[in-house]
């Protein structure tokens, strides 16, 4: 008979433990949920949301032909590629890449830090002129145009890279 009291008193303190546990696992253990979602962009994020058309390439003083991409997504997962014409001066083909990356990117006050850099293309595609991705730091978006550029030691623009939003 003894024993059976024992085993009645340990059934309620186990059930008592098992719904502690469960409610516990159901609120997720004081953790944050984690969700797919983004969080919601600031509006700096949100005007260069998208893909983007490179239309110049402004360095030295000259516009030279280029053709390329730059995509932003709501995870701040940003690519960029940049390619100069076969005939512009100091191209040689197959070196025409002048960018090619892809990145997380930290928004703040008209500048990009890169997080986790990726270079894309092979060595032998870089023009010799490539400067580090990492350089291509600065941007502002007017409208459909979203300029990026580098600075020089005197923090003026070396190098622009222009772009044209798309549809």
């Amino acid at each position: 008979m003894r024993a059976r009291q024992t085993t009645l008193l340990l059934h309620p303190a186990l059930g008592l433990l098992v719904a502690s546990l469960s409610v516990a696992c159901a609120a997720g253990g004081g953790r944050p949920a984690v969700t797919a979602r983004p969080p919601a962009p600031s509006p700096v994020e949100t005007a260069l949301m998208g893909q983007w058309e490179l239309v110049d390439v402004e360095a030295r003083g000259q516009t030279m032909p280029a053709s390329g991409r730059l995509a932003f997504d709501e995870f701040n997962n940003i690519s960029v590629r940049a390619e100069l014409s076969p005939g512009t001066a100091e191209v040689v083909p197959p070196r025409v890449v002048l960018l090619d990356f892809q990145a997380k990117a930290v928004l703040s006050a008209g500048q990009i830090a890169y997080v986790g850099l990726q270079r894309r293309a092979p060595s032998e595609q870089m023009v010799p002129t490539a400067s580090e991705p990492s350089a291509w730091r600065y941007f502002a978006v007017n409208g459909d145009t979203l300029r990026v550029w580098q600075a020089g030691d005197d923090g003026q623009p070396s190098g622009t890279l222009v772009f044209r939003r798309l549809p």
